[in-house]
């Protein structure tokens, strides 16, 4: 990795976030590239593991980048984060063969969940939130909006809508493209199809509702190089805080054992 010949010892994030971001570039051809594993922790002591899409980065002035990514505020690993927000995730990017760990506090901001360790203002969060949720696909919207995740499911399907938009004004040119290929009337199209905008409102509304910011503070990272001849390659990079200090965190980078 080229980006790791840089200095050991760095005031900022660069030193983790230059390398991270050359394997998320150099990988970004693999769809599965922007899957990580999050790992959390129950309040019954047991780890927990599932699959999140990373989102990017969230990057606010004159604080370090977070690793962004949304949940919905009725999942697990809700009740996970407000027992303990520590966390790790692991990334394996299949192009260049690296593994990154990433472990650190994880942040959880909804409209009725708040679990905030960023340092930022909660206005600027809700925006970041509002900004997340209309970058959503229309089908990645509409799961908020189903029934809740693992409890037992009925039979009326017609619960698991196909498609939302960020709000009920959303214009209808988009969706009149299904329309000429036989998919539905103007009317139903432009109202995804629910009978009425006031059903169309409640849902998006309950689904937003529902949606949640997720924020990743990193404090330590390590990626492990499979690719290197004729040994593997792997280095840590932690945070060291000054106590009593309000200062930016330095960080330092080791190159360690495979």
């Amino acid at each position: 990795m080229n980006a790791l010949t840089s200095a050991k010892v760095s005031g900022d994030s660069s030193l983790w976030r230059t390398p991270l971001q050359s394997s998320i570039s150099r990988n970004k051809s693999d769809r599965a590239s922007s899957w990580v594993q999050l790992a959390t922790i129950s309040p019954s002591g047991r780890p927990t593991v599932r699959t999140l899409v990373f989102r990017g980065f969230y990057e606010p002035p004159a604080v370090p980048p977070f690793l962004k990514f949304v949940t919905d505020r009725r999942s697990e690993k809700v009740t996970h984060i407000q027992s303990s927000p520590f966390v790790e995730v692991c990334w394996y990017f299949p192009i260049t063969r690296e593994q990154w760990r990433i472990s650190g506090k994880l942040s959880i901001i909804g409209k009725e969940v708040c679990i905030n360790h960023t340092g930022v203002n909660l206005d600027m969060l809700e925006e970041e939130r509002k900004l997340s949720w209309s970058k959503m696909s229309d089908a990645g919207r509409s799961s908020f909006a189903w029934p809740t995740p693992g409890e037992e499911r009925g039979e009326d399907d017609s619960l698991f809508i196909s498609a939302l938009p960020p709000n009920e004004e959303t214009k209808a040119e988009k969706r009149n493209e299904d329309v000429t290929k036989g998919g539905g009337s103007e009317q139903s199209s432009a109202l995804f199809g629910f009978s009425s905008k006031e059903e169309l409102k409640t849902a998006v509304d309950q689904a937003y509702n529902n949606f949640c910011l997720v924020l990743l503070e990193p404090e330590n990272l390590e990626v492990l190089c499979l690719k290197y001849n004729p040994t593997q390659k792997r280095w840590k990079f932690q945070q060291k805080k000054e106590e009593q200090k309000e200062e930016k965190a330095v960080w330092s980078r080791v190159f360690v054992n495979p």
